[in-house]
């Protein structure tokens, strides 16, 4: 018995490991480099309560004159520090059984300001889940979802459209 234990404590800890290397990297872009968190723009882009992580596909300068990041190009990332300005950035979220919601909007990001992606989805209203997960299916199709931009510094939606 005790070398079955030992043998499950390795492998949990074996399992800890390759979990805690999978971390993501955060996006900074040459411009930003030597600013501090008070002077640059905060994008988050990771897993949390209705966040939607890996749903920032592309951002560009305003009117797409240059392309700062591309997921396909420069990995997925959960976190970008931009320098303030206003963006293009596409945006979409894919749940299980939902058609892919997809959007590009242009955002004015604000210095010393933190942005999160957010995503909802809506199920079949008939059913428990959709009581469990807030309701978001009131007056809503089956199988949708939306997704939006929020500032976290002051609540407002900048982009995109959240249910309420």
């Amino acid at each position: 018995m005790r070398r079955r234990d030992r043998l499950a404590q390795i492998v949990a800890i074996l399992f800890l490991i390759t979990l805690s290397s999978c971390a993501f990297p955060t996006f900074t872009n040459y411009d930003s480099l030597t600013l501090s968190d008070q002077q640059v723009a905060i994008l988050k882009n990771r897993w949390g309560w209705s966040t939607c992580a890996f749903c920032v596909r592309t951002f560009s300068t305003e009117g797409f004159k240059t392309l700062v990041y591309a997921a396909r190009r420069d990995g997925e990332m959960t976190e970008f520090r931009l320098v303030p300005g206003k963006y293009e950035i596409t945006y979409e979220h894919k749940s299980h059984k939902i058609p892919k919601v997809s959007r590009t909007d242009t955002v004015e990001l604000k210095a010393g300001h933190v942005y999160r992606v957010k995503e909802n989805s809506c199920y079949d209203p008939d059913v428990l889940l959709a009581a469990i997960f807030g309701g978001a299916c009131r007056g809503r199709r089956s199988y949708t979802a939306t997704v939006w931009i929020e500032d976290d510094t002051t609540g407002e939606v900048v982009a995109g459209e959240k249910w309420e």
